[in-house]
C-alpha cells in the first residue's frame, strides 16, 4: 500500500527498534506507522492442502463474468454462485426485484470432479483487482471448505475465501 501512495517517489525507509516505528520517506510524503508485537494466529491452518476441483482461466473472462452477474448480485444477497460442470464453470446470481444473470467460462484446464459452492460477490472482484497476470487458478474440495485462488505465474501469492452456506 505504501509503494501504490510513494509510486517512484520513495526515497529511503527508516526503522526505529526503540519505538518500534518505520518510516517511509518520499518527496514531500512521509509515512510512519507502528510495528504490532504479539504471535498471529496459525494463518496455515485455514489453506487447504488438498483440493477435488481445479480450474484455471483467463482472468479477462472471469472480470467479464463477475460484472455480468455482479448486477444482481449487488441488489440482491451478494452471493454468487459457482458451478462446475462437465468442464464448464458457470456463475450465477439472482435478486428477487431484478431477476438472476449467469454467465459461463470455459477453463484452460480442468481437473478433478464437477462441484459447487458460493461466494459472496465483494470478495470475488477483490481477486480480480489483487491478481497479476492473464490466468487464475481456483482450487476447491467441497462446498463448505475454503476456495483458494492463486496467480498461475506467481508462486507467493495465495487468495483465500471462506465460502456462503446455502440451504441447498
Amino acid at each position: 500500500a505504501v509503494l501504490k501512495i510513494l509510486g517512484n517517489n520513495s526515497k529511503e525507509v527508516w526503522y526505529y527498534s526503540e519505538g518500534k516505528t518505520i518510516e517511509f520517506i518520499g518527496e514531500g510524503q512521509k509515512i510512519q506507522s507502528r510495528l504490532l508485537e504479539g504471535e498471529f494466529p496459525p494463518y496455515e491452518k485455514v489453506i487447504p492442502l488438498s483440493h477435488e476441483t481445479q480450474l484455471v482461466f483467463k482472468k479477462e473472462d472471469f472480470s467479464n463474468a463477475l460484472k455480468t452477474v455482479g448486477l444482481f448480485a449487488r441488489e440482491g444477497s451478494r452471493m454468487v454462485i459457482f458451478k462446475i460442470e462437465g468442464g464448464k464453470l458457470t456463475l450465477s446470481s439472482a435478486s428477487p426485484g431484478s431477476g438472476e444473470g449467469t454467465a459461463e467460462i470455459t477453463p484452460s484446464l480442468f481437473e478433478g470432479k464437477d462441484n459447487k459452492i458460493t461466494f459472496n460477490h465483494k470478495y470475488l472482484v477483490d481477486i480480480s483487482g489483487h491478481l497479476d497476470g492473464e490466468d487464475i487458478v481456483f482450487e476447491m474440495s467441497n462446498p463448505f471448505a475454503p476456495g483458494v485462488f492463486k496467480n498461475i505465474n506467481e508462486d507467493g501469492y495465495t487468495h483465500i475465501i471462506m465460502p456462503i452456506r446455502t440451504q441447498e
